[in-house]
């Protein structure tokens, strides 16, 4: 490993970096056994997406190291997630077809993770870990997968340790995982292309158990959509349907948690249709009020949900807020539909119909108080980029408005502007104290470029990275260090 390392950093002396306008290394070679950097290397450190090079890999202010070259031109490359203790990132790099990758932060070799489409890292909790950080289950989907009625793909569930895949099962849409085991609905077609059946089963690390089986669809109607969550000794399952002549719906169930007694909790219209490349379905417990925050489609877009509470006990329905953005794929940029680290609130931009955009948080803790107000809520409002602390403590965010800035809002309620710019996009480090971003920033009249940026969120210190070339496009950051 030390070997080819130093071989990699040799090669890019010898050849003077080969660095482009843009600052990225010019592909010379592809890292073997997808080498990393050390854990020498200084800070700060980015891995970054060059979409003017097709180059993935680390960007630091006097060397630049490849992660991925040559990759084909108008490629999707996401960030996945990360391992719990921060050891390694998923990336994904490709549309329909792509191939996602463990890379380790402070050294090693990556890891692939085998070949999926690009929706199971735009969509949440489709490639992520389990809480304690021992399995990693991932939804592999085969090319085009969307275009049917619904989307299943073939669950995976691998050891952290070894990355050993230690169960497989198909016809999977959606699947939560815990620390004692997995929780997956399966989608059954008729033979004509659609879902009248549905299957809740859990695996447990040795064996399977199938909860329900079959669930049956409404009258008329064809499930597009689910998705369940564990709460005490019961399983709640949100289902989405497209019914003849009726729209769509929602349709939350109880099932026991040891199997069977099924039963209906409560139905209603959607304001508009499931869409395979989207989000739309997904549901929170709110243990304090015994019920279940849900979303569904309003009808506004694609892309946006309503939120509203459901009572577990007798199915009342309270609106929570309305036209909230969601994550669809293919992405137009990184999530800003966020759980805190530690579950307790939500961050969520909201979008009206003349575009104008506003951050909101909301407490899973206190679900009667209403979300609040973070930023925007004007027409000319943009969130270009959200992100948590790894202490759930501080929400950043990138606002493009008559303030154009990074700012940072904290529990307390107090909301501060770290420094202005024209940004796009958001990586921060584990504490918070380093956000990297693509700032814009006009040269001439008829020159605007774009560099890729780190600030120090405490001393208000930026550096750049990476100076844009004229008529060159933005660096993608996905992580910083």
């Amino acid at each position: 490993m030390l070997r080819s390392f130093l071989a990699l950093l040799l090669l890019l002396l010898v050849a003077g970096c080969n660095l482009g306008s843009s600052g990225a290394p010019v592909p010379t070679t592809t890292p073997v056994n997808g080498v990393v950097q050390s854990t020498t290397l200084s800070s700060p450190r980015v891995i970054a997406w060059n979409p003017n090079t097709n180059t993935l890999g680390w960007v630091l202010q006097d060397n630049n190291i490849p992660l991925e070259n040559g990759v084909p031109q108008r490629a999707v490359v996401q960030y996945c997630g990360a391992a719990p203790d921060g050891a390694h990132v998923i990336v994904a790099i490709g549309g329909d077809t792509a191939q996602p990758a463990l890379y380790p932060v402070n050294g090693g070799e990556r890891v692939m993770l085998g070949q999926t489409s690009g929706l199971a890292c735009t969509l949440q909790k489709r490639i992520y870990y389990s809480p304690d950080g021992k399995r990693l289950g991932l939804l592999q989907y085969t090319p085009g997968a969307t275009n049917g009625n619904y989307v299943v793909g073939t669950l995976r569930i691998l050891t952290a340790e070894d990355n050993k895949n230690v169960y497989m099962v198909n016809e999977v849409t959606s699947f939560e995982m815990y620390d004692d085991g997995v929780l997956y609905t399966q989608l059954y077609s008729n033979g004509q292309g659609q879902a009248k059946t549905a299957a809740l089963r859990w695996w447990n690390g040795t064996t399977e158990q199938t909860l329900e089986d079959p669930i049956q669809s409404l009258e008329n109607c064809q499930i597009v959509s689910a998705r369940a969550v564990r709460m005490g000794e019961k399983v709640y399952s949100l289902l989405g349907e497209k019914c003849q002549n009726k729209g769509s719906s929602w349709r939350l169930m109880r099932t026991d948690f040891s199997g069977g007694n099924s039963s209906n909790i409560e139905t209603g219209q959607t304001g508009g249709a499931y869409f395979t490349n989207a989000g739309t379905n997904d549901l929170w417990p709110l243990a304090a009020t015994s019920e279940m925050l849900v979303a569904y489609p309003n009808g506004l877009a694609a892309d946006v949900v309503n939120l509203i509470r459901v009572s577990l006990a007798d199915g009342t329905v309270k609106n929570v807020i309305n036209s909230v953005t969601i994550d669809q794929y293919p992405p137009s940029m990184s999530r800003r539909f966020l759980a805190s680290p530690d579950k307790q609130r939500l961050i969520f931009v909201t979008r009206d119909g003349n575009g104008g955009e506003a951050l909101y948080m909301y407490s899973l803790l206190s679900p009667d108080e209403a979300p609040t107000l973070i930023a925007g809520g004007n027409r000319s409002d943009r969130i270009n980029g959200v992100a948590w602390s790894a202490d759930s403590q501080r929400v950043y965010y990138v606002l493009a408005s008559d303030i154009n800035a990074l700012s940072v809002f904290t529990l307390a309620g107090e909301s501060k502007l770290i420094v202005r710019g024209i940004f796009q996009g958001l990586a921060l480090s584990p504490d918070g104290t380093l956000a990297a971003t693509s700032e814009q920033v006009r040269v001439d009249t008829n020159d605007v470029r774009n560099n890729l940026v780190v600030i120090d969120t405490t001393s208000q210190q930026k550096t750049v990275l990476v100076e844009g070339g004229r008529g060159e496009s933005a660096l993608t950051p996905l992580v910083v260090r």
